[in-house]
């Protein structure tokens, strides 16, 4: 796995987003092959996976995210520090066909966040998500652990990823038997 990034004080560079997504709080997800994709739900936002590289980039990028939650946050931090729009209110869709330069994740504080609340920033392509605190994190690191898991099993050639990114993902994450997906991590994160 590798290192965090680490959290900046600093205003960072303007980031550039089809579609920027902000997040705060356990928010339902749901991730399901569809038409030979991935269709990923999130509130205010549909994404479509046609092509295995962006789910394990996006994967990766969320276990980086995690680590970075818990120093950001901090285990007695607020778990929602400010309400966001309506999700329901706009909706946007991004469909990723092909590889895209990897993911990046940032990190924060507030006095860097134009928001002036703590944030963790994951780019994806044109996808920008914002999780302003750990559950929202939680919910999107299920939510891309799950479209990866999708990814391999549509494309047995998917690049693989470490069985200790995927144990550490946490038991509510670990697969059902027989091999179906646990849809409690899609709705569940906080139980982990």
């Amino acid at each position: 796995m590798r290192a965090p990034v680490p959290t900046t004080v600093d205003r960072p560079p303007r980031v550039r987003a089809d579609l920027a997504v902000h997040l705060s709080g356990h928010h339902d997800t749901q991730a399901v092959t569809l038409a030979g994709s991935i269709l990923l739900v999130m509130p205010a936002a549909r994404i479509r996976l046609a092509h295995p590289q962006p789910a394990l980039a996006a994967h990766t990028a969320w276990l980086d995210a995690m680590t970075l939650a818990d120093d950001l946050f901090g285990e007695g931090g607020p778990q929602t520090p400010m309400s966001w729009p309506d999700a329901a209110a706009v909706s946007g869709h991004v469909a990723f066909a092909g590889p895209v330069a990897g993911a990046a994740v940032d990190a924060l504080a507030a006095a860097a966040s134009p928001t002036g609340a703590a944030q963790i920033r994951v780019r994806l392509g044109g996808l920008l998500v914002i999780a302003v605190d750990r559950d929202a994190v939680r919910c999107q690191h299920a939510l891309w652990t799950t479209a990866y898991r999708h990814a391999a099993e549509l494309w047995p050639t998917a690049p693989a990823d470490t069985a200790d990114q995927l144990v550490a993902a946490g038991p509510a994450l670990a697969p059902l038997p027989g091999g179906g997906f646990n849809p409690a991590a899609l709705t569940s994160p906080v139980g982990r």
